[in-house]
């Protein structure tokens, strides 16, 4: 179809039907499926439908015709599973989540399970970037090489500077969601800006530099 693409194509255990992920445009953002679909061309059976603007799904079709998925949208993520109606492909029920809790620190992917369908092995993918600061000269040339001031493993986002140059003001999850936390070059230690907002975003320093907009 126009506008969508096709992902992680899997082999039912029979080998008389396939399942995939189909992500395609729609309003305000993407609308993500799982679909499963005979060999002979018939209409496919969604399996699973979320939207957002981001989401990977990865999947394994077990033996005993449990489909697992893991739902990754940017720090949210979770296991999930299905049971499919193994000549149809069909859900028989509504997914329900693999585990008690969402998944803490990490997301996983690249499923795959034992041959009994007990056990399931992934991929622990965790995400993480770093604030760093260089000085540049004539036609924005770096000078040196760019020192990290942010030391933490949390995603840390630059997005401006405070009015004497002297500070940076970035985006960070290291308390579990995000924040603004201001930063002062000569420190190993950042300043959280407490704005009274739930994972708020930063925009920007006003031109003062006596606000800041988020």
């Amino acid at each position: 179809g126009e506008k969508s693409e096709l992902a992680n194509v899997q082999w039912s255990a029979d080998g008389l039907r396939l399942a995939y992920v189909r992500s395609q445009a729609a309003p305000g953002g993407q609308r993500y499926t799982i679909e499963t679909r005979d060999l002979q061309g018939s209409a496919p059976n969604v399996v699973y439908a979320v939207a957002g603007e981001f989401l990977n799904l990865g999947f394994e079709w077990l033996h005993d015709g449990r489909l697992v998925f893991s739902e990754e949208e940017q720090d949210n993520c979770s296991l999930w599973t299905v049971r499919l109606n193994p000549q149809t492909g069909q859900a028989l029920a509504p997914a329900e989540p693999l585990t008690k809790t969402k998944l803490t620190d990490f997301c996983a992917e690249g499923l795959s399970a034992s041959a009994d369908g007990k056990r399931l092995a992934f991929q622990k993918i965790r995400w993480q970037s770093s604030v760093y600061v260089g000085a540049i000269g004539p036609k924005a040339v770096l000078l040196n090489a760019p020192t990290r001031l942010t030391l933490s493993e949390s995603r840390d986002i630059p997005v401006d500077w405070a009015a004497d140059s002297g500070a940076v003001l970035f985006t960070s999850d290291r308390n579990g969601h995000a924040q603004i936390f201001k930063q002062s070059l000569d420190s190993d230690t950042p300043e959280l800006v407490e704005v009274g907002a739930h994972d708020p975003g930063l925009c920007c320093v006003s031109p003062d530099g006596q606000w800041i907009l988020f």
